[in-house]
């Protein structure tokens, strides 16, 4: 899994840059990158943030990782507008990267189990939720039924809801909606991250499972009623 795929041409050929957040953040055993590819390798920009897998959020810590030619160009630019990371940061991440693997594991583990969790909740309402179990970090973006998505958009136009430009939202900012003033979760709608989102919520399963529990249940609640 590779958020925020996208491919950039240049006078070289297509260049693949994709953010990882650690390869060891997979949550199973099945992780791939393109550059292991070989006939890639020169062709893939790996970056990396320290956030999720170390818990560093706030360190503002990552690091890239390419063919030394494409290196060599990036800190070219990279120069002119960064000085380099704080002091204290990069001691942090140092310290991380050679001695945190327990825990990073720990986490891996402790994500799985919530993962399995919040995904059995949404195999016992198969008439509403299709998904793709994910692999790696801890959201998934499960797709609702178009009966419930369209049932969403006939509540909420009685109300006359519109945006704060006056426009109607999509159908995924209207179910959010909903389900947040009814079942009082908040998820967020699928449109938020383009036109392909549309139809689908994204879930986190990083709170505990306690959380995950009585969410789930209200959402439950929320589409038997």
């Amino acid at each position: 899994m590779h958020p925020n795929l996208q491919i950039d041409s240049n006078n070289k050929g297509d260049i693949s840059s994709h953010s990882e957040h650690s390869d060891k953040f997979a949550v199973s055993n099945r992780f791939f990158s393109l550059a292991q590819i070989p006939d890639l390798r020169k062709m893939v920009i790996r970056v990396f943030s320290m956030s999720k897998i170390y818990a560093m959020t706030g360190w503002r810590i990552g690091f890239v990782h390419s063919d030394e030619e494409n290196i060599s160009e990036i800190v070219k630019v990279h120069d002119a507008l960064v000085t380099c990371a704080p002091t204290v940061s990069q001691y942090a991440a140092i310290a991380a990267l050679d001695f945190a693997d327990k825990e990073a594991k720990e986490f891996c583990r402790q994500y799985q189990e919530r993962r399995d969790l919040i995904c059995g909740y949404l195999d016992e309402l198969p008439e509403v939720f299709s998904y793709q179990k994910p692999n790696s970090s801890y959201f998934v973006f499960p797709k609702i039924a178009r009966t419930f998505m369209e049932r969403t958009r006939t509540n909420t136009e009685k109300s006359q809801h519109k945006s704060v430009l006056g426009q109607r939202k999509s159908v995924s900012w209207d179910f959010a909606t909903d389900l947040l003033n009814k079942a009082h979760v908040a998820v967020v709608p699928g449109i938020a991250f383009g036109p392909s989102g549309e139809g689908h919520i994204r879930l986190s399963f990083g709170r505990n499972e306690k959380d995950i529990h009585e969410a789930m249940k209200r959402i439950k609640n929320y589409f038997n009623e």
